[in-house]
């Protein structure tokens, strides 16, 4: 587990734009930033390059659609920081319906990621900002 005083800020969707912005923005005030996204080797990139620009950062996998994969995500969250400070649920998930490729009302998994944890690891992640 790393040990540190620091914030830690989960950033899904932030291997690219706003995501990886407010990743770098963030980092700029000493905020170790963790982007989540569905595809490590993305997540893997995007800290690199967050790192190659003097910022702390590390990757996890997040795949906002998939709830199991959410508790994945906390898991590996606990096990390396034993908290987390901040979430910044940026990315976002397009449903697409059966007879059309247009939004589809009422369907956002994203907002979930907070809840599963909230409620599976409310006592080891704290999800207000630390001391």
């Amino acid at each position: 587990m790393e040990t540190t005083q620091k914030e830690i800020a989960l950033i899904t969707g932030g291997n690219c734009g706003l995501g990886l912005q407010t990743a770098r923005e963030l980092g700029r005030l000493g905020i170790l930033t963790v982007p989540g996204v569905h595809n490590p080797d993305k997540s893997a990139l995007a800290a690199e390059q967050l790192e190659s620009e003097g910022l702390r950062a590390a990757s996890i996998r997040v795949d906002v659609a998939n709830i199991s994969a959410h508790v994945e995500a906390c898991q590996q969250l606990n096990e390396r920081y034993g908290r987390l400070g901040i979430l910044i649920n940026n990315a976002g998930v397009w449903k697409e319906s059966t007879n059309s490729s247009s939004y589809v009302p009422g369907i956002n998994q994203t907002s979930s990621l907070a809840m599963e944890i909230h409620w599976r690891h409310s006592r080891r992640i704290s999800l207000a900002p630390s001391g």
